[in-house]
């Protein structure tokens, strides 16, 4: 490969942060082919984008959690226009749900690119959330996780394990950090016109890549072009705060579509999450299929 690359560092997500020779060692194996700077400064990725477009580099690679990748996407799009490079996603954060596709350290795919690996790419379109792109959304469970992670200012993979592990064994005797986390989402949701959740939805989940999260097997299937797979759990309140869920119960339902456009509109002020983000949702939201991305992927 031409040196005609470049890579963002965000030093302050949290795999980042916690192996600072990891993250020199990737600078140091990343310089063959070409410029990299380190910033934990959202606002000052646009101007680094368009002077990468104006030098002529193909290649823009970024090393962070989901919310640097999701920063560094909207940046990218809008600094370089239609025609965009192709994007490498290294994991450097918490949880990598969009980064850990790639399925080997970073360091390793880095020095492998640099020694003449092949780049091989996948096109992915991700997803269009409103006036911004994303590779992950979702409301009620999907989103009310996330924000009590936040409230407890917990960091790191292991921090998500034991909130998930003390979640479940809330939701199983009733508890009520379940009753507050899994509450659930009022209000409408449309997949292609389809109610979804008849007006209280548990959880509502779209991904533009293959995630770690337990998923049905037919998650990762071909979806066509100009779709969106989107995952909805239908359940009434009550099965969530005694723990039915867990248990089985037949109440519960699990739709697992492929769609052109997923709307959403809650009842009273909300919020949903967005590549690991927690983003205010006080009106109607519509989702569907955003532009081509090549994607760097492991030959």
């Amino acid at each position: 490969m031409s040196p005609r690359a470049g890579l963002v560092i965000n030093p302050w997500a949290w795999a980042n942060a916690r192996w600072p020779d990891r993250r020199r060692a990737l600078a140091r194996a990343f310089a063959p082919l070409g410029e990299v700077v380190e910033t934990e400064d959202a606002a000052a990725l646009p101007a680094i984008f368009r002077r990468w477009r104006r030098e002529g580099r193909d290649l823009v690679a970024v090393c962070g959690g989901d919310g640097t990748v999701h920063a560094a996407l909207n940046a990218l799009v809008g600094a370089w226009g239609p025609t965009l490079p192709r994007l490498l996603l290294l994991h450097g954060g918490t949880f990598g749900v969009t980064t850990r596709g790639c399925g080997t350290t970073p360091v390793r795919l880095v020095e492998a690119l640099a020694a003449g690996a092949p780049v091989r790419t996948r096109r992915v379109e991700p997803l269009c959330v409103g006036d911004r792109l994303a590779f992950t959304f979702g409301l009620g469970l999907f989103a009310d996780l996330p924000a009590e992670f936040v409230r407890r200012g917990a960091r790191g993979p292991g921090a998500v394990r034991a909130l998930g592990a003390t979640t479940v064994a809330s939701a199983l005797v009733g508890g009520r950090l379940a009753a507050r986390m899994l509450r659930g989402w009022e209000g409408i949701a449309r997949c292609d016109g389809r109610p979804r959740g008849a007006g209280h939805l548990a959880g509502l989940y779209a991904a533009a890549l293959d995630t770690r999260l337990p998923l049905p097997a037919s998650w990762g299937a071909p979806r066509p072009a100009g779709h969106v797979r989107v995952l909805t759990v239908d359940a009434w309140p009550g099965a969530l705060r005694t723990g039915l869920v867990a248990l089985g119960r037949p109440d519960v339902a699990v739709h697992l579509d492929t769609v052109r456009v997923v709307e959403v509109s809650p009842s009273r002020p909300a919020f949903y999450m967005v590549d690991g983000e927690l983003a205010p949702l006080d009106g109607a939201l519509r989702i569907s299929a955003g532009p081509v991305l090549e994607v760097v992927v492991v030959a």
